[in-house]
């Protein structure tokens, strides 16, 4: 084995839906410094604390905070769906075009 965490296809299933919802998924951003260091996507769980409020799991590129997650050594069907739209945002990124300088800009005048 070469150290990856191993996804099931009932997680990736699920990793699918949750992308599909993307819309409606609630998006944070952590600012250090005024600078974005973090993006932070919160799922509501299916799952309810003692109050009855739905319990919710933050996710991150890197790890989600969800029970699935911990159990399958750092890879779940919310992490699978972050990084899914991450990647789809990158190469939505790479493929605008390059800004190019007009005679009216001035930003490398000064």
């Amino acid at each position: 084995m070469n150290g990856s965490p191993v996804f099931t296809p009932s997680m990736l299933a699920s990793a699918l839906k949750h992308y599909e919802e993307r819309d409606t998924w609630t998006r944070l951003r952590v600012h250090v410094r005024g600078k974005t260091m973090l993006a932070v996507v919160v799922f509501k769980s299916s799952k309810k604390d003692k109050e009855g409020r739905p319990l919710v799991h933050r996710c991150t590129e890197l790890s989600c905070s969800c029970l699935g997650n911990h159990y399958h050594g750092g890879i779940c069907s919310h992490l699978l769906a972050v990084r899914m739209d991450a990647e789809q945002a990158r190469r939505k990124m790479e493929r605008r075009p390059k800004r190019t300088a007009s005679k009216h800009d001035l930003t490398d005048a000064f």
